[in-house]
């Protein structure tokens, strides 16, 4: 009988734990990481065109477009866009570091 199999399989256990929940924890400064970057870009874009008060409405709801014209619509649009490209860019580095904490996993119970 392999008395080192059990300890193994209760490390692992525990490792899969720890991981599981650094990855939860992860997930929620990620989220908040990517608002950040996303009101922060969209705010100093914003302010090339809008006043302050145009600002808020923006930001605080989607009904809040209804007073611009079409082309500070469309230049609405595009700021949105940069600003979700530059989360997207943000997500796919967490990403990365999930990937680098698996390989690791693997790596210690393999």
């Amino acid at each position: 009988m392999d008395c080192r199999r059990p300890t193994k399989l209760s490390q692992s256990a525990a490792i899969m734990g720890a991981t599981n929940t650094a990855r939860a924890l992860g997930c929620c400064v990620a989220v908040a990481i990517i608002s950040v970057i996303l009101h922060a870009d969209m705010k100093s874009h914003l302010t090339s065109f809008l006043s302050p008060s145009q600002i808020v409405a923006v930001l605080s709801s989607t009904s809040g477009t209804s007073f611009l014209n079409g082309q500070d619509k469309i230049q609405l649009q595009r700021i949105y866009g940069t600003s979700y490209n530059a989360q997207f860019r943000a997500l796919l580095a967490f990403a990365g570091l999930n990937l680098r904490d698996l390989d690791m996993l693997v790596w210690q119970i393999g």
